[in-house]
């Protein structure tokens, strides 16, 4: 692992490493040397394609748009296993499994809190007939 996080210029299509933020590194987003734009944080595992592949980049500016960060070997394995899947993803592909991923998210957390509910229902229940 590195010490240092990289951070991805989406137009030039090219990685910069910078200390992160806790350990006294950049204060604020950093701007891409060349073009002056944003640079976005894509995690210490990031490995960023080579300048040409305009695909891969694309798809990687796609999931830092969706909030997917290599952050961790656990984040990185998760993207590499159910997101990108195959070892040429198509951006269309890539885009549809985010949004099935992001759906059945949504779809558990409905689940987990209709059966917190339930369980309260009845704990509530039983204290009303403990009390009688």
């Amino acid at each position: 692992m590195s010490l240092y996080t990289h951070w991805a210029c989406f137009d030039c299509r090219k990685s910069f490493h910078y200390l992160p933020h806790a350990k006294g590194g950049l204060k604020g987003k950093p701007k891409c040397p060349e073009c002056r734009k944003d640079m976005r944080d894509m995690g210490v595992y990031f490995e960023p394609p080579p300048s040409r592949a305009k695909k891969c980049w694309a798809i990687m500016d796609l999931l830092s748009r969706s909030g997917y960060k290599f952050q961790t070997e656990g984040s990185k394995a998760f993207i590499d296993t159910f997101v990108l899947t195959t070892g040429r993803p198509t951006l269309e592909g890539v885009r549809r499994r985010i949004e099935n991923l992001e759906k059945e998210d949504a779809e558990a957390r409905t689940r987990m809190r209709v059966k917190m509910q339930q369980e309260e229902r009845k704990d509530s229940r039983r204290q009303k007939r403990e009390m009688i």
